[in-house]
């Protein structure tokens, strides 16, 4: 039996565990409302520490939710959706993307996505934060260009989002 080319992809991707990487911006459906991060830098290391919840509406039940991160290792992540929370599996994608994996689908409506992560402080680079020595010290800088957040911190990275954070 023959199976139809979508049906082929679409079991090929269930198979691997995630949708394809969008392939420019993030997809439709999915919204940010609020962000809280937290971050633990100390100069003296090449590495920090973060910790970021997003609030975001969600159009209709999703089992991904992709965002843009770059560089950022992820240590664990839940998904909270009314009275439930699950685990999250955190899948980064095409250098810039990182899909949220849930095993049940969830929304539409108000979700709260949680990640615990670490990211680097690239001493020869100047986007994201970076560290730079000077007279012996070192010291830490950022610089947000459009799409430099995403080396920070797990977000929605474009100019067409504007939320608040803390």
């Amino acid at each position: 039996m023959k199976l139809p080319r979508a049906i082929l992809f679409l079991l090929s991707a269930s198979l691997l565990g995630a949708l394809p990487p969008p392939s420019f911006t993030l997809p439709p459906g999915a919204a940010p409302k609020k962000y809280t991060v937290e971050l633990t830098v100390d100069p003296n290391r090449d590495t920090f520490e973060g910790f970021v919840q997003i609030e975001i509406e969600l159009a209709q039940p999703q089992a991904v939710v992709w965002l843009n991160a770059k560089d950022l290792t992820v240590r664990e992540a839940t998904v909270h959706a009314g009275d439930r929370t699950q685990k999250a599996r955190a899948e980064p994608a095409a250098e810039e993307f990182l899909a949220i994996e849930t095993d049940s689908p969830v929304g539409p409506g108000n979700v709260i996505i949680s990640i615990r992560y670490q990211g680097r402080l690239n001493e020869k680079s100047v986007v994201g934060p970076y560290r730079k020595r000077f007279n012996g010290d070192w010291y830490v800088y950022t610089t947000f260009t459009p799409i430099d957040a995403r080396r920070a911190f797990p977000c929605f990275d474009e100019p067409r989002f504007k939320t608040p954070w803390s």
